[in-house]
């Protein structure tokens, strides 16, 4: 696919710098698993990437702009060039614990579920390290009441695909 082929070393650059996946850590073979799995997207100002209480089944890297966490109303971080989003749907079939709203138009790479799996299950430490994030994500937010944790990790099969984009009725 030659829009991927052009997208990717955006994609590269921008994993491969992130906390999560790093050059001097992962293998070219696990950069390159993850960066031929994104999705280019890119959000409009005020657009909702993630909506609170739906099902999630992507994550998200953000590669420009700017993008707005929002908890029951009130604005909270806001995430930027190098950040991630949404990793713990790759991790629990739970309803999204935030809403993330475009502060302004953002670009981000999506990472589906699907493609997730395929990764994990090709090279396990990413789910560690992942699953990690999440944790600690969870437990610093106080959200335990609304993820169920387990011992072990286990990769959940892709759901449908109806995650981003505006609710219905919304435009």
């Amino acid at each position: 696919n030659l829009m991927r082929m052009l997208i990717l070393p955006d994609a590269w650059n921008l994993v491969s710098s992130t906390p999560l996946f790093q050059r001097n850590v992962d293998s070219m073979d696990v950069l390159n698993a993850i960066c031929s799995s994104l999705q280019p997207m890119l959000f409009t100002p005020q657009s909702t990437i993630i909506r609170s209480g739906t099902v999630g089944t992507k994550m998200f890297f953000i590669n420009s702009g700017c993008a707005q966490v929002v908890i029951n109303g009130k604005p909270g971080h806001q995430r930027h060039k190098g950040d991630f989003i949404g990793e713990i749907a790759l991790l629990y079939a739970t309803e999204r614990t935030a809403d993330i709203v475009a502060a302004e138009s953002t670009e981000a790479f999506m990472l589906s579920r699907k493609q997730f799996s395929r990764i994990a299950q090709q090279y396990p430490h990413v789910l560690e390290r992942i699953a990690a994030v999440g944790v600690d994500r969870v437990k610093r937010n106080n959200w335990g009441s609304k993820v169920k944790s387990k011992k072990r990790f286990r990769v959940l099969p892709d759901d449908e695909d109806t995650e981003a984009g505006p609710a219905a009725g919304e435009n």
